[in-house]
């Protein structure tokens, strides 16, 4: 049989995981990932989390058709953790946080709809830990019947990473920033690239740098540090020296400019299952076609990250 990792669950803060080289903090409160130690380096920034995240920086075209009050909710709803359970079996230690997703209601062409009713959506999060530190999440969405939710500007998770985790190597859609509706003239294969070259300046900060279709995607430091996402399907990811927060104008479209934001002391990733398209019919009312829209249904992503760089 294969041995499982360690896995303590007496410590009052955390539940922690350990084995050969590694070891993954599980927070007691929020239950999420803090701590993720491989390969003698930390792949999660102090402070941070591997969190679920739903809400991108609005695009121009994403302010035209006033999408930061129709899908506002998604930008900080609030994650109550219901649930908490861990055990070890066939050689695995699995820990599952289930969340009631609060504050989900529609929004209006010029607010939130404070008559509207909150819909029930749900969240679970499994991590499924091996003894080499390989973590296998999958991020389960679930909506119940009743109240209509927003769309979703993305579906899938994110964390920061300490920042000179810089090379980038994956095989996907490049070498420029690509999303579902945008894809077409970029072309699958094998990229080597540096985080510094993923941020696209356009006049005014907004969302950029993702990548679609993926199949597996690196980052790591100069020394071959870091980790590799896989997934059973195909996968988008982002990786920017700059928060999401920090591209974000808010409600109001502030006529700033993307030189004056300064990047951050962190690489901040994001692996997704689905985003929304960019629009690109035009800037004042035009939504994504259909296809490229993100419902809020009934949804599952799972994907593994592996301690280490891949070259190829």
């Amino acid at each position: 049989a294969v041995q499982a990792p360690q896995l303590d669950d007496s410590d009052r803060n955390y539940i922690i995981v350990g084995g050969d080289g590694f070891r993954i903090d599980i927070c007691r409160r929020d239950g999420m990932i803090c701590r993720y130690s491989a390969g003698g380096a930390d792949l999660i920034k102090e402070g941070s989390r591997i969190e679920p995240n739903f809400w991108r920086a609005p695009t121009d075209n994403d302010y035209g058709a006033r999408l930061q009050f129709r899908e506002g909710a998604w930008r900080s709803p609030r994650l109550e953790l219901r649930s908490l359970k861990s055990e070890t079996r066939d050689g695995l230690a699995t820990i599952s946080a289930n969340y009631a997703v609060r504050g989900i209601r529609q929004g209006t062409w010029d607010g939130m709809d404070s008559d509207a009713a909150e819909a029930d959506v749900s969240l679970t999060l499994v991590y499924t830990i091996s003894n080499k530190g390989e973590v296998e999440i999958t991020e389960r969405m679930e909506v119940g019947q009743g109240a209509a939710a927003p769309e979703m500007p993305r579906f899938g998770m994110r964390m920061a990473m300490p920042r000179d985790m810089e090379k980038m190597t994956y095989y996907g859609r490049g070498p420029g920033e690509n999303y579902p509706d945008r894809a077409n003239a970029a072309f699958v294969g094998l990229y080597r690239q540096s985080v510094g070259e993923q941020f696209h300046p356009y006049i005014r900060p907004q969302e950029n740098g993702a990548k679609t279709d993926i199949r597996w995607w690196s980052l790591s430091d100069a020394s071959g540090r870091g980790v590799t996402v896989t997934s059973p399907t195909l996968f988008i990811a982002t990786a920017l020296h700059y928060t999401r927060e920090s591209l974000d104008d808010g409600d109001d479209k502030r006529q700033s400019h993307s030189e004056l934001v300064a990047e951050s002391d962190g690489t901040y990733v994001s692996i997704d299952k689905a985003i929304s398209g960019l629009g690109c019919v035009n800037s004042w009312g035009s939504q994504p076609l259909e296809k490229y829209r993100v419902r809020c249904e009934n949804r599952e992503f799972t994907f593994r990250l592996t301690p280490g760089a891949r070259t190829r």
